[in-house]
């Protein structure tokens, strides 16, 4: 576990892809990738999964004492489940509905969930049924810096809400 204040910081430190190669979203490839901070040692990983259909940001920190490695998810945007429920002592009554985005909170890990209309959520998308963009704004957020172009190739999420009241 990393404290909000280690989130904060590492936020916001420039990053950079290790593979420069473009990336192609379609509905049936996974895509892992690393991030690299351009101010620290840090890694972090950029993962989608058509399968689940999820965009995962994580930061991979290293103890070497323990001799082990630990994923902590920074950011997940689900496109596609149903509803989901904020864990106890967090809005715990609160059923968040889909699309819907998870951002790490010092002892909830990334549980709680955001809807995208919520005052609380961190990213305003501003044209959230545009994949590319909403990955561009993604990447902004994090400071991640991009040299390459971003393709999408999907097909249209089936019952996707209405969400003009999203822009």
């Amino acid at each position: 576990m990393i404290s909000d204040l280690e989130f904060t910081t590492l936020v916001k430190y420039d990053k950079i892809f290790e593979e420069k190669d473009d990336i192609l979203l379609t509905d049936d490839k996974k895509i892992k990738r690393k991030i690299k901070s351009k101010e620290s040692n840090d890694m972090f990983i950029f993962d989608y999964n058509p399968i689940n259909s999820t965009i995962e940001l994580g930061f991979l920190k290293y103890t070497f004492q323990k001799r082990y490695k630990e994923n902590i998810v920074f950011f997940r945007f689900d496109m596609t489940k149903w509803k989901h429920k904020n864990p106890v002592n967090y809005d715990w009554w609160k059923i968040v509905r889909w699309p819907h985005l998870h951002i790490y909170k010092e002892w909830f890990w990334e549980k709680i969930a955001y809807e995208l209309s919520d005052i609380e959520c961190p990213i305003k998308f501003s044209k959230i049924d545009d994949m590319k963009q909403t990955l561009l704004e993604i990447f902004d957020y994090f400071n991640i810096n991009i040299d390459f172009d971003i393709e999408v190739k999907l097909k249209p999420l089936p019952l996707f809400p209405d969400l003009t009241k999203y822009k």
